[in-house]
């Protein structure tokens, strides 16, 4: 990954109802995880990202594909 995101950064993606929400990554998985009762599987090569949520403050995890970074310019994770 060329512009690859870490810890503190701030992202957006689109909830369940499409309707876009932003937070920050909290943490990156790169091994496999237990995060409130669910299982994800992250590795170096395709790490997760643990984000909390900006209005609910909820820990979330998210794939590099479902987020944006928000900053001076929207981008695009790519692996």
């Amino acid at each position: 990954m060329s512009n690859h995101l870490q810890k503190g950064d701030k992202i957006a993606w689109r909830d369940e109802k499409g309707e876009e929400q932003e937070g920050k990554i909290i943490r990156l998985l790169t091994e496999d995880a237990t995060i409130s009762g669910e299982k994800y599987m992250a590795t170096v090569e395709k790490p997760m990202f643990v984000v909390q949520a900006h209005e609910s403050h909820q820990e979330l995890v998210k794939s590099p594909d479902e987020v944006t970074h928000v900053g001076h310019e929207h981008r695009r994770v790519k692996e």
